[in-house]
């Protein structure tokens, strides 16, 4: 074990002072990316088995700040480091970072709207999950992912023990930057219904394999979406559109005058990814009974733009008709929009 540790130190030395462009050696520990995986998860993974001290180190011999996130543009030389399918890393990473054009966000292999549809910065774990495989899922960085689909138990983005965020420049998988072990951490609460069936539908675009597609948990789907007015729409999308629905109508929520929500900065992003996931439930609830929404005229572009984003852009056919159907809507409760569209007549407001 000494010798490996030397091995992986006179490598990380060597690796430091290559160009970026440069021939990479490989580290002595390699291994593939799980199925499912999180991409900074195996990279975080590889580096504590190669004794790197963590992602910092990797992200200074990639010429990153140690603030920055990873992205496809590094699969290549990571696997050469640390021996995984560079196809596999690639999707796993994807290109998720800030200052892009919206069409180039995607994560292991779906396309998504905004870059904040993927909660970089802040990960989530289950306890649960870690300790019968200590490795990070890539569900559990989007931000609409509350709840461990498998276990029924609301995911932690803080340490229980020194009660900070959790971050990925963390000494292992598994271990708090406090040294708290997270998979042995006390179970988390139980969580709601609506909040597990949404866990459920994404980790089902995600892998339609997963066994979360199993008779007992698509029983589950098919009743919850019976009681949740958001199911139902959310169910024929794919994983970027009903993600960009989602964040549309719950933003239209907030901007109801009549509404009292109040915002609250530095919010755990469970909670707020929560309060997104209810506000959105309960602005279809108001259009499906007609009900006349007083929406600020400040805020109702913001709301349009999500929607007018995915009626261009998508090529699913389900997104793009739900996405002129709401515009529709919203636009005919008052609101006032600079977007303009090829298709006047935005006709399918009987769906509602």
């Amino acid at each position: 074990m000494i010798k490996v540790k030397e091995d992986a130190r006179w490598c990380v030395d060597s690796l430091s002072s290559c160009e970026p462009d440069g021939n990479f050696g490989e580290f002595p520990i390699r291994d593939e990316i799980a199925p499912g995986e999180s991409g900074h998860g195996y990279v975080l993974r590889m580096a504590v088995a190669n004794y790197l001290g963590g992602l910092p180190a990797v992200k200074k011999m990639l010429r990153k700040s140690r603030f920055s996130v990873l992205e496809n543009v590094d699969a290549n030389q990571i696997s050469r480091w640390f021996g995984a399918d560079p196809e596999k890393l690639n999707l796993a990473l994807g290109a998720t970072g800030t200052g892009k054009h919206a069409s180039n966000f995607e994560f292991c292999g779906h396309v998504i709207g905004r870059s904040y549809f993927v909660n970089r910065m802040y990960p989530r774990v289950c306890a649960l999950c870690l300790a019968q495989a200590p490795y990070c899922r890539s569900h559990w960085e989007l931000s609409l992912f509350t709840v461990c689909h498998l276990h029924g138990v609301t995911l932690m983005d803080s340490c229980p023990w020194c009660g900070h965020h959790l971050s990925w420049n963390r000494p292992t998988v598994t271990t708090c930057k406090c040294g708290g072990n997270l998979a042995s951490a006390p179970k988390t609460c139980d969580s709601t219904g609506f909040e597990d069936v949404i866990s459920k539908w994404i980790a089902m675009k995600m892998n339609p394999l997963d066994e979360v597609s199993g008779g007992d948990a698509s029983k589950k789907i098919e009743g919850l979406l019976l009681e949740s007015k958001l199911m139902r729409l959310l169910k024929p999308l794919t994983l970027g559109g009903g993600m960009q629905l989602v964040y549309a109508l719950g933003t239209a929520e907030r901007s109801d005058a009549s509404a009292s929500y109040v915002s609250h900065r530095k919010r755990s992003s469970i909670l707020s990814a929560r309060d997104m996931l209810f506000q959105a439930d309960v602005m279809v609830g108001k259009l499906m009974t007609s009900q006349h929404v007083d929406f600020r005229k400040s805020s109702l572009s913001v709301v349009v733009n999500l929607l007018a984003e995915t009626a261009k852009s998508s090529s699913d056919s389900a997104d793009r008709s739900l996405a002129h159907s709401l515009i529709y809507v919203l636009l005919r409760q008052g609101g006032r929009s600079s977007w303009k569209s090829r298709h006047p007549q935005l006709s399918q407001y009987e769906l509602f």
